[in-house]
C-alpha cells in the first residue's frame, strides 16, 4: 500500500501545491486503489485526489485530532487505523466534506449514478443543523452512547484528509440526501473521531474551554470550519454557497461566554480551597507518619482510626488546635492499648432438668452429678437447694468456657483547663494568688519554727488525750466495737489481696507453661521427649487451672476461712509444679570457636541443677524411696566401705550417682564427639536403665577445652549438690529429702579429663588406685592376675590420692563435694566389661568360628556370605531362647578392624551380652559336633566331615564359658550379695581374665586375636570390690 509519509518526506514544502502530471499521485492511486474490506458487499472505495495543505486547526477532521493525541502520525498510519474500524454502522455514512470549486471530488463509477448537486442551505437551516448538532454532542459527552436522531453519523475513514472514504449502499432516503448534498457541514455527524463511541466521549471530555468554544463557533458557522480546514494561514473565508449574512446567534454567544467564565471563575475557587486542604492534610499526616517525634500510639491510633472520620478529625483538629506540636494540645488524647489473654468461664447452679437440657446427654449428666455426690468437699460447695424451693436440688456447672485474646487501643479525649500565668478568670484566683503570696512569705520562716511548733503539738496532743478520755464517759463500748469491725475488714481485705496475688502468679505460670509447650525449643526435640514433656507441661497446666478455679471461687464466696485454704493449696501446687516450669541455668564457659579452630570464645551451656531435679522427681512425680531402704543401704556401707564412716553421713541421706561418658555419633567422615554428665539414684532402679539417668549437660567435645571447658560447668553443679546434702535448695526452699553423692562412675577417659589424672592407660603407671605398671619389667605387673597380686598391697589412700595424682592446676570441682573419698570414684562395668574386653572376646571367638568352616566352607564362601549364615544362626539363637537386642547384621568392618585392631567386635553393651551367649552356646554345639534343626553352626561340618584340629577349641569354649557364667550370675543377684554369690562372681570372673590371657599368648602367633588391654586390670579392681563390699558390679 502506498505510504503518504515518504511524499511528505520528499517534499519540504508542504503548502505549496505542486501540480498533478501524468506520473503523479492521483495515477498511482488509480491504480493501486483496491477495497479495505471484503466481507461485505455493501462496501465500495471512494478515491480521491492528491492531499491538499493539512489545516492546524482542531475540528479539521481525524487527521488533526490524531495530530493532537501523537504529532508525528502519519496519514498513511491514520488510514490504517481506520481501515481497522467498523466498516459498517447502525446507519448509513454520509460525505460530509465541502471541496472547493476548482478542485472537485469525484466518485469512482461502481456501477451507480452520480449523485445530483443540491442548493446550498439558507442561514434558518443551517443554523437549525447547528443547534442539532451541539444538543448531539452534549448527549455524546453525558452518556458515551448516544447519537443524533437527524442526521446518520460518520465513519471514520470520512475524516481522512486527501484519502478515501467507506459508504454503505441501500442507506434509505436519509443516506440518499447526505450523497447528494456534499457542503453538508461536519458538525452534523458528533461521533466522527476514529469511528467509536468511547473514544469520542473521551476527546470531548478532555478539551478544554478554548476548544469548546473554537467548537461551538465551528457548529454555527460550518463553512467557516471548512475554509479554515483548507486555508490553515488565512482567515476563515465564507463558502460560494453562503450568504453575506453575520450570524444571528451573537447574543446567545455572549451570554454564553458570561456564564462559562463565571463558572470557571468558581471552579478555581472550588480548586483552591480544595488544593489548600489537601496542604494542611498532608502537613497532619506527615506529623504523625513520618516524624520522629510522633509516639507510636499516636501512630497506632492513625493507623487504626484512618477510615473513621470522627476519630480521625478529632486527631485532625487536635493537631491544628497545638499548631503542629502534639505535647502542646489542649485537649490531651490518652491512648490507652488493653491486651486480654486467658479464659473466660462462667459456672451457674443448675437442676438436673436444666443440665440435661444444657448438655443433651443422660450419660453425662449422670456423670457430672454422681462425682458431685460421691466428693464430700464437692458435694458441700456445689450441692445446694433451691433458695425458693428447698426439695428442688441444684448443681454448680461450667456452663460456658472461652478463650479470651484480644488487642484494643482506646483513645480518651480530656478537655484540660490550662491555668495561664497573669490569668484573671474570676474572684477566686485573686484570692488563690493572695494565698500564695502569703505561703510564700511564711515558707522564709518555716525553718526556723519547726523545733518549736514540735513541741507545742506534742502538748496539745498530751492534753487532748486526757480531755477525750473524760468525755468518753459511755462511748467507749461502742468505740471497741468498731474499732474492732474494721480489724475484720482489714484482716478480710489482706486475706483477699493474698489470694488474687496467688491467682495472678497462677496466671503466669500457666501462661508460662502454655508459651513452653508451642515453643522453638520444644519443637526441636526428640519427637519421644517432645510428646513427653507437652505431656508433662499439660499436667502441669491442668493442675494449675484447677487450683485457680477453686481459688476463684472461694474468693466469690467472700469466706476468709475458705481463701485461706484454697490459698495455702494453690501455693503448695506453686512449690510443686516449679520444678517443671524453671528453665535450665545458663552457665558461662570457654570453648573453641571452631572444631579445628585455635581461637577461644565464650559460650552460655545450660545446665540443669540437680535440686530442680529432686524438686521435680519427688513433689511433681511423686517418686517414693522408702525409709528401710535408705536404713539397708547405709548400714551394708558402714559396715564394709571405709568412705562411709564420715561423721556427717548420719544415714538420712538419699544416695546420689553422678555418671559421664563420651560417644561418638554420625557415620564415616561426618562424626562429632560429645560428652554427657548425667545423675541418678542407686536406690531407684525403674526397668528402662535410660529412664533412670537424668541429663545435666552435654558439650561437644570436639569444640571442649578440657577442664577449661568443663569446670565451670561441674562448679554449679557442686554448689546445688553441697546445698541438697543439708536438704535445701541454693534459695533456702527445703527439699524432701537429704541428698549425697556416693558414686561417681564413668569411663576411664571421663574419670582421666574430669578430675585431671596423672596416671592413665597410656603411662607407664595406669591405675590411680594403685601403684600397677603396664610394662615389660614391672615391680608390679598389672596383669597379674592372682588372688593375692602384688600391687594389692600399694592401694592409694585418700590423702595421698589428692596430693600425688591429681594435677594442682585446673582442679575439678567435683573434689569440694561433702564427705568426697578416693573410695567414691568407681570403674564402670559397663564400659570395662561389656564395651571392652567382651568385644575382644566376641571378635575373637566369631573368627575362630569362621575361619574353621563351622559356618560354611572357608573356601569356596566369601567372608560376607558366612557372616551373613553367623547372623542367621544367630537370630534364630534369639527366637529360640526369647533373648531380644537391637544388633544389626554382621558386616566385615563389624567383625575385624585392620592394621592393629585384629578382631573386635563394635557392638553396643546389652547387644554385647547377649552375642556372649550365642557365641557360648556355639563353642558347645562346637566341641559336642552337634547341631540343631533350625541352627546354622556345624551343619556344614557334619555333611563333609571336615572338622578341624585347632588346639584353641576347649580353650575358647572355656572362656566364653566363664563369661556367660559371669554375665548370669551378675544378673541374677541383686544390688545387695551375699558372701556366697560375691565369691561366685569374683570366682567366674577371675576364671575368664586367666584364660583370657593364656589365648592371648596362644593367639599371638598367629593372628590377632584376644588382645590383653588396661581394661583388664579395672575389670580386676572391680571383682575385689565385689568380694570385699558385696556390693553387685552392675548397680
Amino acid at each position: 500500500s502506498y505510504d503518504s509519509q515518504v511524499e511528505d518526506a520528499q517534499n519540504p514544502w508542504p503548502k505549496i501545491e505542486v501540480s498533478p502530471g501524468s506520473n503523479g499521485k492521483k495515477a498511482f492511486q488509480k491504480s493501486k486503489a483496491k477495497p479495505l474490506r471484503t466481507d461485505t458487499q455493501e462496501t465500495m472505495v471512494v478515491e480521491t485526489p492528491k492531499c491538499r495543505a493539512r489545516a492546524k486547526s482542531t475540528d479539521s477532521g481525524l487527521e488533526s485530532a490524531d495530530k493532537t493525541k501523537n504529532p508525528k502520525r502519519s496519514l498513511s498510519a491514520a488510514f490504517k487505523d481506520a481501515s481497522k474500524q467498523p466498516a459498517t454502522t447502525a446507519e448509513p455514512a454520509s460525505t460530509t466534506s465541502s471541496p472547493p470549486s476548482s478542485n472537485k471530488r469525484k466518485l469512482i463509477d461502481m456501477g451507480k449514478p452520480k449523485p445530483a448537486t443540491k442548493k446550498p442551505k439558507t442561514p434558518d437551516e443551517k443554523k437549525k443543523e447547528a443547534e442539532e448538532a451541539k444538543q448531539a454532542a452534549y448527549e455524546m459527552k453525558d452518556h458515551a452512547t448516544a447519537r443524533s436522531s437527524h442526521e446518520p453519523p460518520a465513519t471514520a475513514a470520512c475524516k481522512l484528509s486527501g484519502g478515501a472514504r467507506i459508504v454503505k449502499k441501500g442507506g434509505g432516503k436519509k443516506s440518499a440526501k447526505a450523497k447528494a448534498s456534499p457542503c453538508a457541514p461536519k458538525s452534523e455527524s458528533p461521533s466522527t473521531t476514529r469511528g467509536s463511541k468511547t473514544k469520542h466521549s473521551e476527546k470531548n471530555l478532555a478539551e478544554t474551554p478554548k476548544e469548546k468554544q473554537r467548537e461551538d463557533e465551528s457548529a454555527k458557522n460550518p463553512a467557516q470550519k471548512e475554509d479554515a480546514a483548507e486555508t490553515p494561514n488565512k482567515k476563515p473565508r465564507k463558502s460560494c454557497a453562503e450568504t453575506p449574512d453575520k450570524n444571528p446567534s451573537k447574543t446567545q454567544e455572549t451570554e454564553k461566554d458570561e456564564s462559562t467564565e463565571s463558572k470557571s471563575k468558581q471552579g478555581l475557587e472550588v480548586a483552591e480551597k480544595k488544593k489548600k486542604a489537601h496542604k494542611l492534610y498532608m502537613r497532619f499526616w506527615r506529623s504523625v507518619n513520618e516524624c520522629r517525634g510522633t509516639s507510636m500510639e499516636i501512630k497506632n491510633a492513625f493507623d487504626r482510626f484512618k477510615y473513621c472520620k470522627t476519630q480521625m478529625s478529632a486527631l485532625y483538629e487536635d493537631f491544628m488546635q497545638c499548631n503542629g506540636k502534639w505535647q502542646n494540645s489542649v485537649i490531651m488524647k490518652t491512648i490507652r492499648h488493653k491486651h486480654k489473654n486467658g479464659k473466660r468461664a462462667s459456672r451457674r447452679w443448675l437442676t438436673k432438668s436444666q443440665l440435661l437440657a444444657h448438655f443433651g446427654d443422660e450419660a453425662t449428666v449422670e456423670a457430672i452429678v454422681l462425682r458431685k455426690e460421691a466428693d464430700k468437699e464437692l458435694a458441700e460447695a456445689e450441692i445446694r437447694d433451691h433458695p425458693e424451693l428447698p426439695g428442688l436440688r441444684q448443681f454448680l456447672v461450667l456452663v460456658e468456657d472461652e478463650e479470651v485474646d484480644e488487642s484494643t487501643d482506646e483513645i480518651e479525649q480530656l478537655f484540660n483547663m490550662e491555668q495561664r500565668p497573669g490569668s484573671e478568670s474570676s474572684d477566686d484566683s485573686k484570692d488563690m494568688d493572695s494565698d500564695e503570696d502569703s505561703s510564700s512569705s511564711a515558707a522564709a520562716k518555716k525553718k526556723k519554727t519547726d523545733k518549736k511548733e514540735k513541741k507545742d503539738k506534742k502538748d496539745k496532743k498530751d492534753k487532748s488525750k486526757k480531755k477525750k478520755s473524760k468525755k468518753r464517759g459511755g462511748k467507749g463500748k461502742l468505740r471497741k466495737a468498731e474499732t474492732q469491725e474494721d480489724l475484720d475488714k482489714e484482716q478480710s481485705r489482706k486475706v483477699q489481696q493474698e489470694g488474687k496475688k496467688v491467682i495472678s502468679t497462677l496466671n503466669r505460670k500457666i501462661k508460662d507453661a502454655t508459651t513452653k509447650i508451642d515453643s522453638k525449643e520444644v519443637s526441636a526435640l526428640n519427637t519421644n521427649v517432645r510428646e513427653a514433656l507437652k505431656t508433662d507441661l499439660q499436667a502441669v497446666v491442668k493442675k494449675l487451672t484447677s487450683a485457680r478455679t477453686q481459688l476463684q471461687t472461694a474468693l466469690d464466696s467472700a469466706q476468709d476461712s475458705k481463701i485461706i485454704d484454697k490459698t495455702t493449696a494453690a501455693k503448695d501446687i506453686l512449690d510443686h509444679t516449679e520444678g517443671s516450669l524453671v528453665e535450665p541455668v545458663m552457665i558461662s564457659t570457654h570453648v573453641k570457636a571452631k572444631e579445628d579452630s585455635t581461637m577461644v570464645i565464650e559460650e552460655k551451656i545450660p545446665v540443669l541443677l540437680p535440686h530442680r531435679i529432686f524438686l521435680y522427681l519427688f513433689n511433681v512425680l511423686g517418686l517414693a524411696i522408702r525409709p528401710e531402704d535408705i536404713n539397708e543401704y547405709w548400714q551394708h556401707q558402714k559396715s564394709l566401705c571405709e568412705w562411709a564412716s564420715h561423721n556427717d553421713l548420719d544415714g538420712k541421706h538419699v544416695p546420689v550417682t553422678i555418671y559421664g561418658d563420651t560417644a561418638r555419633y554420625g557415620q564415616g567422615y561426618d562424626q562429632s564427639k560429645i560428652t554427657g554428665c548425667f545423675m541418678s539414684s542407686p536406690l531407684w532402679r525403674p526397668k528402662s536403665t535410660r529412664m533412670s539417668q537424668r541429663l545435666l549437660f552435654s558439650v561437644d567435645a570436639d569444640r571442649s577445652l578440657g577442664p577449661e571447658t568443663l569446670n565451670p560447668l561441674y562448679l554449679a553443679i557442686v554448689e546445688s549438690l553441697n546445698e541438697a546434702f543439708h536438704g535445701r535448695t541454693p534459695e533456702g526452699r527445703p527439699l524432701p529429702h537429704k541428698f549425697s553423692v556416693t558414686e561417681i562412675k564413668g569411663d576411664w577417659e571421663f574419670h582421666y579429663h574430669t578430675f585431671q589424672l596423672r596416671r592413665y592407660w597410656k603411662t607407664r603407671w595406669i591405675c590411680w588406685r594403685c601403684h600397677a605398671e603396664h610394662h615389660a619389667h614391672a615391680t608390679h605387673s598389672c596383669f597379674d592376675f592372682d588372688d593375692d597380686p602384688t600391687w594389692e598391697a600399694t592401694t592409694i589412700s585418700n590423702f595421698s590420692f589428692l596430693a600425688n595424682i591429681v594435677k594442682r592446676e585446673n582442679v575439678c570441682p567435683f573434689l569440694g563435694l561433702h564427705a568426697f573419698h578416693v573410695d567414691m570414684i568407681c570403674h564402670c562395668s559397663l564400659h570395662n566389661m561389656n564395651l571392652g574386653i567382651a568385644q575382644d572376646a566376641n571378635g575373637s571367638t566369631l573368627m575362630f568360628l569362621i575361619e574353621n568352616g563351622y559356618f560354611g566352607c572357608p573356601q569356596s564362601l566369601t567372608f560376607e556370605k558366612l557372616l551373613v549364615i553367623a547372623f542367621r544362626d544367630f537370630k534364630a539363637f534369639q527366637r529360640s531362647t526369647g533373648q531380644k537386642c537391637s544388633q544389626t547384621k554382621f558386616v566385615p568392618r563389624f567383625v575385624w578392624k585392620p592394621e592393629s585392631h585384629g578382631a573386635h567386635m563394635g557392638h553396643k553393651g546389652h547387644n554385647g551380652k547377649i552375642i556372649a551367649y550365642w557365641l557360648g552356646d556355639c563353642m558347645q554345639k562346637a566341641v559336642e559336633r552337634s547341631t540343631e534343626p533350625h541352627r546354622e553352626i556345624c551343619k556344614w561340618l557334619l555333611e563333609s566331615q571336615a572338622w578341624s584340629t585347632d588346639e584353641r577349641l576347649e580353650l575358647i569354649a572355656v572362656t566364653m564359658q566363664s563369661l556367660c557364667a559371669w554375665f548370669h550370675e551378675v544378673e541374677k543377684h541383686g544390688r545387695y550379695l551375699t558372701v556366697t554369690a560375691a565369691d561366685t562372681i569374683y570366682d567366674h570372673g577371675m576364671k575368664y581374665l586367666r584364660y583370657h590371657l593364656v589365648l592371648c599368648k596362644v593367639s599371638m602367633m598367629k593372628k590377632l586375636h584376644w588382645h590383653v588391654r588396661p581394661k583388664m586390670h579395672a575389670f580386676h579392681h572391680q571383682l575385689k570390690d565385689v568380694r570385699c563390699r558385696r556390693i553387685s558390679a552392675a548397680s
